[in-house]
């Protein structure tokens, strides 16, 4: 009896398929029992301690990477709140010795920093506000440097290129270091105390060496409103960095003109002069020389870095391209030796009204 649904021409080449299969059946060639070895039913004690092993290495890893990355996590933090303490000294200094002389004259400005002197210059806040900021925030800096090389290293196998806003940065520790020396640390060393330097301190060095001082400042006032507009940018996950440029501007543009006003306040008392003469001839020569030596071994290092980054990424895209090429040939090589079979096309019709026509 023909199941319903099926045709006869189907039904009988399954029957045949079948009988045949029946008839072919043959009793397999197996080995006697007695040759095989009975093994008892017990692991290998190596291949225990090697899965072990295995184990215990990928546990400290993954407790290296989680110690890593917590570390890694508040490092950064440390990396950005220290900022916030040294910007705040940033605005103060910039609103007493920049915006107070472009505005009212040198004489309001020398009031106005003499009065944020109390504030940041008291012992305590001085050396946390300023110095202790802005320490934390190098440090920081150099150590997330570090950990971002080792992990270049390890996870990409050469190092990223270096962010604009951490080279500007790099590039304004001699301008800052050397700030500090000339305005700071000498006065403290020859006289005591830092009572005599004011805006016409800076002034006198305009007088002396103007092409120098217009320089290294400009230098300054430019890379620092780089530096600290793209950096609270980053901070504050701004993408439109529209305003960003116009604040940095304006913090160059306010820079430039107390410089300007500063530059046109050079008449000291003779008594002053000679002070202010004394401490620019202790160690001038050495206090620009090793500026310039120290912007120079940025820069040449940041170049090295980028040079070298650029080579190592043109040398992993012709390895990709010399890879893809082998690929490709192998691809046509295969093509050559297995040439696919071209099926002709069916110029059958399917008729419906057959009546052996069936779907199955």
């Amino acid at each position: 009896m023909e199941p319903r649904g099926v045709s006869p021409i189907l039904h009988d080449h399954a029957a045949r398929a079948s009988r045949s299969a029946r008839r072919n059946m043959r009793p397999l060639d197996l080995p006697p029992v007695s040759d095989l070895t009975e093994i008892p039913p017990a692991p290998i004690e190596e291949d225990i301690a090697l899965s072990a092993e295995s184990e215990k290495d990928e546990s400290n890893d993954k407790k290296g990477g989680e110690r890593m990355m917590l570390w890694r996590y508040y490092l950064l933090k440390v990396h950005k709140y220290s900022s916030y303490g040294f910007t705040g000294f940033l605005a103060l200094h910039l609103a007493t010795v920049s915006a107070t002389p472009a505005v009212f004259g040198i004489e309001a400005g020398d009031r106005a920093m003499m009065l944020a002197r109390v504030l940041y210059q008291t012992p305590g806040i001085e050396e946390t506000l300023v110095y202790g900021t802005l320490a934390v925030h190098v440090v920081s800096g150099v150590m997330l440097r570090v950990y971002k090389i080792y992990r270049d290293r390890k996870w990409y196998s050469h190092r990223l290129k270096l962010s604009r806003v951490a080279f500007s940065g790099y590039l304004l520790l001699p301008f800052v270091a050397s700030h500090f020396v000339v305005t700071r640390l000498i006065p403290l060393v020859t006289e005591g105390d830092s009572s005599l330097v004011s805006l016409r301190y800076i002034a006198h060095g305009f007088a002396r060496s103007s092409a120098v001082s217009w320089g290294f400042y400009l230098l300054f006032v430019s890379g620092t409103a780089y530096h600290v507009g793209y950096g609270w940018a980053r901070w504050l996950r701004l993408h439109k960095l529209g305003r960003v440029r116009l604040a940095q501007f304006g913090a160059f543009l306010i820079g430039v003109l107390g410089l300007r006003a500063v530059n046109k306040g050079q008449n000291v008392s003779l008594y002053v002069g000679r002070k202010y003469d004394v401490f620019y001839d202790t160690n001038k020569t050495q206090v620009f020389r090793w500026t310039a030596l120290a912007s120079g071994v940025v820069y040449g290092g940041y170049h090295s870095f980028v040079l070298k980054s650029e080579a190592a990424s043109r040398r992993a895209a012709a390895e990709w391209a010399h890879k893809e090429s082998l690929i490709s040939q192998a691809k046509a090589e295969y093509a050559k030796l297995h040439p696919s079979p071209v099926v002709a096309a069916s110029t059958n019709t399917l008729d419906l009204s057959d009546p052996n026509f069936d779907f199955a």
